[in-house]
């Protein structure tokens, strides 16, 4: 019976795989073969002096190669023990617990002359007071917002110096007379970015004069001396 030739192509692809997979076979025996003669080369000398010459110097290259293995394992050791500092502290600074906040983000009570700017000036300002609508000026609060406060006035209000071409340098600021009282800006005094915090202070040192000239107004209790009352 004639075969086709789907048939014959088929015989054809098996004679192929087989004929790879014998070569394959081949090739590991061969290179088992190999494996087992280099397991069997010996070494041989010519006389004991050859040995014992071989010996001396195979000697000498493995103390070399074990004190070349103890100082990388010694540098090793110092890399290893400064990661693992390295990775403590890490975790320490990462920790889970939050830090209580410090300095100008610490909430303060806000400085009455601050209150009285915020009621008169920012308050009813819609543009403004849309970035802070849940804030309660008569509650503690961090310097942090006071500040963002006084920078979204001068934004709004756009003071800004004026440049020749009609431009306007943010950096340097031409505040009104609101802020000029409140920030308690001398004549002879610019207010800029740079230096704009030193102005804020002066909002908070404010509170404390305030009380330095209360406590003065106080009069002094006279005390009677003995004989005033005899």
């Amino acid at each position: 019976m004639a075969k086709s030739k789907k048939q014959e192509v088929v015989e054809e692809v098996e004679e192929e795989e087989a004929e790879v997979e014998e070569e394959e076979l081949e090739a590991d025996d061969d290179d088992a073969e190999d494996n087992k003669k280099k397991k069997k080369v010996e070494i041989t000398f010519e006389s004991l002096e050859d040995a014992k010459a071989e010996k001396i110097k195979s000697y000498k290259e493995y103390k070399d190669a074990l004190k070349h293995y103890e100082t990388v394992d010694k540098i090793f050791q110092k890399m290893m023990d400064k990661e693992l500092k390295s990775k403590s502290k890490r975790k320490n600074n990462s920790s889970d617990t939050p830090k209580a906040p410090s300095g100008f983000t610490a909430n303060k009570p806000v400085p009455e002359a601050f209150k009285k700017f915020f009621e008169s000036k920012l308050k009813k300002n819609a543009e403004i007071m849309k970035e802070y609508p849940e804030l309660n000026i008569n509650e503690d609060q961090p310097r942090t917002i006071i500040t963002k406060l006084v920078h979204a006035y001068l934004r709004n209000k756009n003071l800004y110096k004026k440049k020749d071409d009609g431009s306007y340098n943010k950096r340097v600021m031409a505040p009104d007379a609101a802020l000029t009282t409140l920030l308690r800006i001398q004549d002879d005094e610019e207010l800029t970015f740079e230096n704009v915090q030193k102005y804020i202070s002066r909002i908070y040192a404010g509170d404390a004069d305030d009380e330095e000239e209360d406590e003065e107004e106080v009069a002094p209790v006279k005390v009677k001396s003995k004989s005033q009352t005899k």
